[in-house]
């Protein structure tokens, strides 16, 4: 019997997307094998890449002897992309792009809008997993504190759009500003955005909802999500969520968050519904 294979590192825990593929997978096949290197593929019928920009994915997938493997046989494989290709901060992004397109039978669903028009591919979200749902307990959603805040990391010239967002921000709502590392503790992370009953979440260097909308859901509060002027063509499901704040321009801003009137948000959207739709649409579920 041929197996579902997935590339996905359990270890990484500074967000959930890892974990996230993971029960995505394996709640909708049977017989899911860690992959680890090219020895794993000889039954393998379908191969997933959770995230193939991630460090430890990458080394495993990025060999020409794997690849050529892969093609071999044959194998359906599926990315999940969560970075920007095109025009990215990060130029080495294309060159893995040009490594993802050596699998003949590829099915790659990209997370940047724009990635989607220039590449022609189909769009991922990046919600968490059902899994996840309870993993930060009860949360006080009458007690949040009425202002904003960001959490994540505001240093250096990658994120120097962001510092400017964030400060016309706090001309119209108080803002506190949490900086984190890679070494924070993600559930720690999603409760201290409980706290609070706004959540800013800037656009960065790309063009999607970062995982930080949803985690912002997640905690039951509400999201001032940046957009551009086709992002919710998108984001269709959620931009029909009335427990956002989404702004393309700060002169906006006022009078949404004047006007808002719930105090935490009760919309949220999971990963494996995402991923069913996908694999639904191209015929992939065994």
């Amino acid at each position: 019997m041929k197996l579902v294979g997935l590339i996905c590192d359990l270890k990484f825990t500074r967000h959930p997307i890892q974990l996230s593929y993971y029960h995505s997978i394996t709640s909708l096949y049977q017989n899911v094998k860690d992959v680890k290197n090219v020895k794993d593929l000889d039954d393998i019928e379908l191969l997933f890449i959770g995230d193939e920009h991630f460090g430890p994915n990458n080394i495993i997938w990025k060999n020409i002897n794997f690849i050529n493997k892969c093609n071999e046989l044959n194998i359906k494989v599926i990315v999940f992309n969560n970075e920007r290709i095109m025009d990215s901060f990060f130029p080495w992004n294309v060159q893995n792009q040009e490594y993802v397109n050596k699998f003949n039978n590829l099915y790659q669903y990209v997370s940047d809008i724009d990635d989607v028009i220039k590449l022609n591919k189909k769009f991922n979200r990046m919600p968490p997993s059902k899994f996840l749902k309870n993993v930060i307990g009860d949360i006080e959603v009458s007690n949040k504190l009425n202002k904003a805040v960001f959490i994540g990391n505001t240093s250096g010239n990658s994120y120097a759009e962001r510092r400017k967002i964030l400060q016309d921000i706090n001309q119209i709502i108080e803002v506190d500003i949490i900086k984190t590392d890679n070494n924070r503790n993600w559930e720690n992370y999603v409760k201290k955005m409980a706290e609070y009953r706004f959540v800013i979440s800037p656009l960065g260097n790309a063009h999607f909802f970062p995982m930080r909308f949803y985690e912002i859901l997640l905690a039951r509060s509400i999201p001032i999500q940046q957009i551009k002027s086709n992002t919710l063509d998108y984001y269709d499901i959620e931009s029909k969520f009335d427990d956002c704040i989404f702004f393309e321009n700060i002169e906006e801003l006022k009078d949404k968050i004047d006007n808002f009137k719930l105090n935490y948000s009760h919309n949220m959207l999971w990963q494996e519904d995402n991923i069913e739709n996908l694999l639904t649409g191209d015929n992939l579920l065994l």
